[in-house]
């Protein structure tokens, strides 16, 4: 299609199965048709919150946006329902902090919280996200925890976890929390920075 070409009206089914018209969204305004390939996935859980964090602009000159996918009717139940892709608002600031539970990180937190950002912790105990960061699944589970509680859109990443070398501690424990935790946790969430979001790593 080119630019000013008419729609042909369709019909296709929604996440729960029912039979939509295009023609039934645009007889209460114009329509914002958006495309995403594959349901689930990081880059379409991402456009698909974009849309969603424009609906403010969208409902300003009466338009609403409409998705659409050649994926089945349950695979789009289920991105319908995925906590990062509803469609309520996004807090304005959002940063996952590791090592929330203590120390510079909780005090990192708590300075944060108090100026009005929304902060999702990480730590081994008592946190927002319950992570055994020495392990690779421990921060698989922090990657995936976080991304869902954030919706898709963090503003920063500080990871102040760590932890001190002691006699008695294993070198090889160091490591998977120092540094593999730390590189990990900043490779999985840095695709989630808005612009002019930022990833700090504390040493």
């Amino acid at each position: 299609m080119q630019k000013g070409d008419v729609v042909p009206d369709f019909t296709l089914p929604d996440q729960t199965g029912a039979p939509r018209k295009l023609s039934d969204f645009t007889a209460n305004g114009p329509v914002v048709l958006f495309f995403y390939p594959a349901a689930m996935t990081y880059g379409c859980t991402k456009e698909s919150c974009h849309f969603r964090d424009m609906a403010g602009e969208f409902a300003a000159v009466g338009a609403q946006p409409v998705g659409i996918s050649a994926d089945g009717v349950e695979k789009q139940k289920q991105f319908d329902e995925k906590p990062s892709s509803r469609r309520d608002p996004l807090p304005d600031r959002t940063v996952v902090i590791t090592g929330a539970a203590s120390g510079i990180g909780a005090a990192t937190a708590a300075r944060l919280g108090a100026a009005g950002w929304n902060v999702i912790g990480v730590d081994k105990d008592e946190s927002d996200v319950v992570a055994d960061l020495a392990t690779p699944g421990g921060r698989r589970h922090a990657i995936d925890a976080a991304t869902d509680r954030c919706g898709g859109a963090l503003s920063g990443v500080v990871t102040c976890a760590g932890l001190a070398g002691l006699p008695g501690r294993a070198g090889s424990l160091l490591a998977a929390v120092n540094y593999f935790g730390t590189v990990d946790l900043l490779e999985g969430l840095r695709p989630l920075l808005v612009p002019g979001g930022a990833a700090v790593a504390i040493s």
